[in-house]
């Protein structure tokens, strides 16, 4: 049984709050990070921080001490942005 989170925008100016718009970022990032499934519905505005994220733009690193590589995505709020490891499953 697969895990899938389903975040849903809306119009209500609650939910269009940057403190909100943190919080469902956030819900991605954990997924990613999990490898997680995740539907949007009606996101428009948290689009452009996923933009690395929509157009699968990965980046690899690889541990020097380990030679463990991982998958990584950057996520971007406004000016500010991180990079975001992500494990198999993720969609």
């Amino acid at each position: 049984h697969e895990a899938i989170t389903v975040l849903v925008g809306s119009q209500f100016s609650e939910d269009r709050s940057e403190l909100r718009l943190v919080q469902q970022i956030n819900e991605v990032k954990r997924a990613m990070a999990a490898g997680r499934v995740v539907v949007l519905v009606n996101h428009d505005q948290i689009y452009e921080a996923l933009y690395d994220v929509l157009n699968q733009r990965y980046i690899t690193r690889t541990n020097s001490q380990t030679g463990k590589t991982r998958r990584m995505l950057r996520l971007a709020i406004g000016a500010r942005s991180q990079l975001c490891p992500v494990e198999p499953g993720f969609r």
